[in-house]
């Protein structure tokens, strides 16, 4: 097995911070305490039927490779459509990015250094 050897610069870069508080929030949790977790950006409630029926759906249709890095265009013309009508702002879908809609942002921040 290859060991595998890091940077000086990589091996500084340690766990998030967003992590470790959550982790700490799952012990907490765990141990019985009431936690309000705001650490992940993850919703509390479970993902609607309707996006469960839309991923599989993808998936039955072969929708399962990496996409543009700005995202479909569907993805994109939904999002400008969104905006319009519940914001009323005007956004071209080629002025709407994917990392806006669901990248964390720890990746364009990692692909920066």
């Amino acid at each position: 097995m290859t060991k595998l050897i890091l940077s000086v610069r990589a091996a500084r870069i340690g766990i998030a911070p967003n992590a470790t508080a959550k982790a700490r929030v799952q012990a907490l949790a765990e141990s019985g305490r009431t936690i309000v977790e705001l650490t992940s950006g993850e919703p509390d409630f479970d993902t609607p039927d309707r996006i469960k029926q839309a991923a599989i759906a993808a998936l039955a249709a072969g929708e399962t490779k990496y996409t543009a890095q700005a995202g479909t265009l569907n993805l994109r013309n939904a999002v400008s459509e969104k905006l319009a009508r519940e914001n009323g702002l005007t956004y071209p879908a080629a002025l709407v990015r994917r990392d806006v809609v669901a990248r964390s942002p720890e990746t364009p921040l990692t692909e920066a250094v």
